[in-house]
């Protein structure tokens, strides 16, 4: 049984060039928390245009999971694709709101028998809000952050799936283990077949004017009404916008003026401070191909940019941490 805690009126606040200051809000937006009675970590989630929403991972007996509620979170029911197991990379969620489709992925790789080493990701994609699923193995190369979303298609009719994951690992420990590409793979036909799309360099040894120990990572993408890709993330020490515009075969990365990130220190500090690193939900677009990004800046404070030009120029940032806030993370999806 699902329990609920006491509403409360959400606040508001007007963002700021420096900071943020309290301002009135709408009584119609209110805070609320249900229990699942499922165990779950780093969710991710999707809502429906009827208000039903999807939440994963939601760990079962029969493995890994999608959460839904038709009830504004009164009851919840899970739905499991067959053969996506918990392992040691987190599972992702995603549901395409136009075509109805909800698709969840869990990483194959694991540093431990029995499957030691294994790449990939079995993907669960469900056209009927997860009564039943079809399953696949995708993204060979990769092993861990895949990001799936979608848009419209430039070259034909209907809509084009991507993923995105860097490779041919996700963190970097060097000597041994190194970050060089993140690659971007599609599909046409709503997650049946997929293909190698194209890539971009986020070996930090490759970028000029960038430092060789700087960290280069980057998150979900979105597609803009004209069927524009933007995958946003950290580019060293500034925000950048990777912007694709022949559906994911060519990549051109641009840097958003006035960011400034974390400093990049070793792997140590990375674990400690990984949330000021990645960046996996940080890009949005609107029905008029306004592109925004937010970011953590390098004291702690949540940032805010937008383009009204497919990221060729951008706004001022602003400061948009609620008033008194002295550190902002991303969650690590």
């Amino acid at each position: 049984m699902a329990g609920v805690v006491t509403p409360r009126v959400a606040s508001g606040y007007r963002a700021g060039l420096r900071s943020s200051t309290n301002a009135a809000a709408s009584a119609d937006f209110v805070t609320d928390i249900s229990y699942t009675e499922y165990g779950s970590a780093a969710c991710t989630l999707g809502v429906a245009a009827d208000n039903t929403v999807f939440v994963a991972p939601a760990y079962t007996v029969d493995g890994v999971g999608v959460l839904r509620s038709s009830d504004f979170g009164k009851s919840w029911r899970a739905s499991v694709p067959e053969g996506v197991q918990q392992s040691r990379n987190r599972p992702y969620l995603y549901f395409d709101d136009i075509d109805e489709r909800l698709f969840l992925h869990a990483g194959r790789f694991d540093a431990v028998p029995p499957h030691p080493l294994r790449t990939g990701f079995t993907l669960g994609v469900s056209d009927d809000r997860g009564e039943t699923w079809r399953t696949r193995k995708v993204a060979s190369k990769a092993r861990a952050d895949a990001k799936v979303f979608a848009g419209p298609s430039i070259s034909r009719e209907g809509r084009v799936t991507y993923l995105s994951a860097p490779t041919p690992f996700a963190v970097r420990v060097r000597p041994l283990i190194n970050v060089t590409r993140q690659v971007i793979w599609r599909s046409f036909d709503g997650g049946v077949k997929w293909e190698v799309a194209g890539g971009f360099d986020i070996d930090s040894k490759n970028i000029p004017g960038l430092p060789s120990r700087e960290y280069v990572a980057f998150g979900k993408g979105v597609v803009g009404p004209d069927g524009t890709v933007y995958i946003g993330g950290r580019y060293g020490r500034r925000f950048a916008v990777a912007v694709s515009r022949d559906e994911g075969l060519t990549w051109d990365v641009r840097m958003v003026p006035g960011s400034a990130l974390a400093k990049y220190h070793n792997a140590v500090h990375f674990l400690l401070l990984g949330s000021r690193y990645l960046l996996p939900e940080s890009m949005a677009v609107d029905d008029d191909g306004n592109v925004y990004a937010v970011w953590p800046d390098r004291d702690g404070l949540l940032h805010a940019a937008w383009s009204s030009d497919g990221a060729v120029s951008w706004s001022r940032p602003v400061v948009v941490s609620a008033p008194g806030v002295r550190d902002a993370r991303f969650g690590q999806t």
